[in-house]
């Protein structure tokens, strides 16, 4: 249920939808603390207070009292001046002496008797907040009101407060040493603050300008001028976040080129949802007043991209925007924040896909996901850390060019206790409340875990029942799984049927279905958002079968698969052709059928490439929403041909094939990948680790498993000393007889544990490690197949 939002949280989105989170110059300055990253940024780049060498700012380090004369000197743009040798006897060699001559000429500070200064004391918060204000240009007697002048600390704190110098921090004693990070607070605000001059009568009087403007002590170091705010200004601004302000006229100080801080906004705006967006107007809801758009070319910044207003009104409807107006109450500029897509997460992102999860689409540049146009914001700031389980928001662009993601981490278990009569507005009794549904309904009684979006509505429940992660994957063997079609679409299994899914990297995991399991089917041309329950007459889960998610309950047992559709090829397919359009994430099936059944075997793109041509008849696919190739499924042909290789065999176990005959089944490392096979049926139990072994691989069936047929030498290394010699590049020496090895291209090195038991793939240094045996196969000329290291 779509609820439409206030008027107030509409204009907070807009202000905030395209705002830029600077961060920090200073690593050890907190980023959570806006207002402290703001002033130490725009202070060190006026040159103000700067960093130390080690790149920190050091926030609580006590400031000196040398160090303020020099601050407020810098701040008042004289800085270069300050040559002279003071009048303090303290002072005459110190670095900053000519900083504290032209403070005390200036008036800005005082000595402390006896012609000295103590440039090395530290400066209290009384003290900072009085020369603070005398760079401002106020004096005793223009604080004592023209009474006195007499220096009274009770009336510079007062002038301060009203100032506002010690409102972004905590102070706690008016006579303790000021620290770097609250004088940089209080030098921030005093930038904007009006100079002033003592009057006839004694009374402060602000200083004007020609137009009878206020002048700010920050004038003394950057320029006044008038500017409109365009998208590079906003870029290109470091300083200042000038994202509010796109597109409208400012008064702003200028430095180097750079926008420092805004006096005033001269533009008028209008902010909520745009409901009609016409050739010549728009309009927004709930204000009679139609806009007129002062030209087609007008700029539209759409989900953090610019557009002209004539190539996005047509997806500008439904968009919470803010309008910029001219003196006539023209259209000249827009702000706009659509969501375009939202989902919630099922598997984490793969690497270098155009997809994540399943209906939020990356840019992609030269048909390759573009991840520097993603901006990652909410609970993380990295695609790569978003997880199963988050709610994700997706901002595109116009043509997808570029994507802001909102992720949103918040989700709290519970039981729906009380809904209203559309059940799209639930009491759930953890929560204490009535919170909206945002995709279809929840029953009452319905017990399990509640996502919610960034408003707090729920977006997704899941049940007690476990989802395993969304991915494409082909059964490889059903047992007992036939479906008997029950009453309406529910389909009834037989009790411990069970059925192998494997994904594409080869791996295979098996599941027992739940008597009460139901099917779930996808049609091939995506039709709808979700999956949808249908009689299919289909009465099993066939071999063969594309499976996109599979649901466990608390027993692990599958309460529901979801299948998806191959469609038939149509014409012949090269995948090294231009017309072959992979999805960055393509999976790759090879049915093979042999004397004992149909086999599966997952390939690579690239093994699919060396394939070269494949008939319309040998392959059906699924494609994704934008016509790449997500699943290509070849049948009747092998992907890869038969051939003999050397592999170690990690770990093996008996499984029934398609025709139900026993068979086993090997992972099995080959050239240092992990690649998972079944045998015919009259290969025998073989050895598990250690040895490297010969197969015989033919149509993704090992039909033999012998030995290598290498030479093998084995060399113990022992807890104090290595029968490696030497290891240079990709060749190396045994102690024991000199002999020089080298490493055959793609030559493995494998690590298995003192029971045999595979653990990892290692680099040639790693033979080198101590208390291991090693082992080598190699041929008659030293040539090295393998490696194994056995741990001791």
């Amino acid at each position: 249920m779509k609820k439409v939002l206030s008027l107030v949280v509409i204009i907070a989105m807009v202000l905030s939808s395209m705002s830029f989170a600077f961060a920090s110059t200073f690593e050890d300055v907190d980023a959570e603390n806006e207002k402290l990253v703001e002033a130490t940024n725009l202070l060190n780049s006026l040159g103000i207070i700067k960093g130390y060498e080690d790149g920190s700012f050091k926030p609580e380090k006590t400031v000196k009292r040398a160090e303020m004369a020099k601050m407020l000197i810098v701040a008042l743009g004289y800085g270069e001046i300050a040559s002279d040798t003071p009048i303090f006897t303290d002072c005459q060699t110190h670095w900053a002496k000519g900083y504290i001559a032209l403070a005390n000429d200036l008036g800005i500070i005082e000595g402390k008797g006896n012609g000295i200064f103590d440039p090395e004391a530290p400066v209290t918060y009384e003290q900072a907040a009085t020369m603070l204000l005398r760079a401002l240009g106020y004096t005793n007697e223009s604080v004592n009101g023209g009474k006195s002048d007499v220096y009274n600390g009770a009336a510079y704190r007062t002038r301060a407060l009203n100032l506002n110098l010690f409102k972004d921090f905590s102070l706690t004693g008016m006579k303790d040493g000021a620290n770097r990070g609250d004088i940089a607070l209080m030098l921030n605000r005093n930038l904007s603050n009006s100079k002033v001059y003592t009057g006839d009568n004694g009374r402060f009087v602000i200083e004007k300008d020609e137009n009878n403007n206020p002048v700010k002590l920050l004038s003394a170091i950057a320029e006044k001028v008038p500017m409109t705010v365009t998208a590079k200004n906003v870029a290109d601004n470091k300083i200042v976040d000038l994202s509010s302000y796109l597109y409208q006229t400012i008064v702003a100080y200028v430095k180097d080129g750079s926008v420092v801080f805004v006096e005033d906004v001269t533009s008028a705006t209008k902010s909520g949802y745009l409901t009609n967006a016409n050739v010549a107007d728009v309009k927004l809801y709930g204000i009679d007043d139609v806009y007129a758009i002062e030209k087609a070319e007008a700029p539209v910044f759409y989900n953090n991209a610019e557009a002209e207003y004539k190539d996005v009104k047509s997806v500008l409807a439904g968009s919470v925007v803010k309008l910029v107006l001219n003196d006539d109450e023209k259209v000249i500029g827009i702000i706009a924040d659509e969501e375009t897509s939202a989902d919630f997460i099922t598997s984490e992102y793969r690497t270098n896909s155009t997809l994540l999860g399943t209906k939020i689409y990356l840019p992609t540049k030269s048909n390759k996901v573009d991840l520097s146009k993603v901006t990652v914001t909410g609970a993380v700031n990295d695609i790569n850390d978003i997880e199963v389980g988050d709610v994700v928001k997706a901002y595109a662009s116009l043509n997808n060019t570029q994507v802001e993601l909102l992720v949103v981490r918040d989700s709290i278990e519970g039981k729906v206790i009380k809904t209203n009569t559309a059940k799209d507005e639930v009491y759930v009794d953890t929560i204490g409340e009535y919170r909206d549904v945002v995709i279809g309904t929840i029953e009452i009684g319905s017990e399990g875990t509640f996502y919610f979006d960034e408003d707090g509505n729920i977006f997704q429940f899941v049940g007690k029942n476990i989802a395993v992660a969304q991915e494409y994957q082909v059964v490889t063997v059903a047992t007992d799984a036939t479906l008997l079609n029950g009453a309406g679409s529910t389909l009834v299994l037989f009790d411990k049927a069970t059925i192998k899914v494997m994904n594409a990297a080869g791996e295979v995991e098996k599941y027992k279905l739940a008597k009460d399991a139901t099917l779930n089917y996808v049609d091939a041309d995506h039709a709808g958002t979700e999956a949808y329950d249908v009689a299919t007459g289909v009465n099993n889960i066939a071999v063969g079968t594309i499976v996109t998610g599979l649901t466990l309950n608390d027993d692990e047992e599958v309460t529901n698969v979801t299948t998806e559709a191959l469609v038939a090829g149509n014409k012949t397919i090269n995948a090294t052709k231009s017309t072959f359009v992979a999805a960055s994430d393509l999976v790759i099936f090879n049915e093979i059928n042999t004397a004992d059944g149909n086999v599966y075997v997952a390939n690579t793109l690239e093994q699919l490439q060396a394939k070269g041509d494949i008939a319309q008849t040998n392959f059906k696919y699924i494609t994704n929403e934008i016509g790449e190739y997500s699943v290509i499924f070849v049948t009747g042909t092998t992907v890869v041909d038969a051939k003999s290789t050397f592999g170690l065999i990690a770990s093996q176990q008996v499984v029934l094939n398609g025709d139900l005959k026993p068979v086993q089944e090997l992972v099995v490392y080959i050239n240092g990948e992990a690649v998972t096979y079944v045998t015919s049926t009259d290969v025998a139990t073989q050895t598990v680790g250690k040895d490297i072994k010969s197969l015989s691989i033919s149509d993704g069936v090992i039909v033999g498993v012998a030995d290598s047929g290498l030479f093998v030498t084995p060399v113990s290394n022992t807890t104090t000393s290595t029968a490696i010699s030497s290891v240079v590049g990709t060749r190396f020496q045994t102690e024991a007889n000199s002999e020089w090895y080298f490493m055959d291209e793609n030559a493995p090195v494998y690590i298995v544990d003192k029971d045999g038991e595979f653990v990892r793939v290692a680099s040639l240094q790693d033979i080198t490690a101590l208390d291991v045996d090693v082992q080598i196969y190699h041929d008659a000329s030293n040539i090295v197949s393998a490696i194994v290291i056995s741990l001791k």
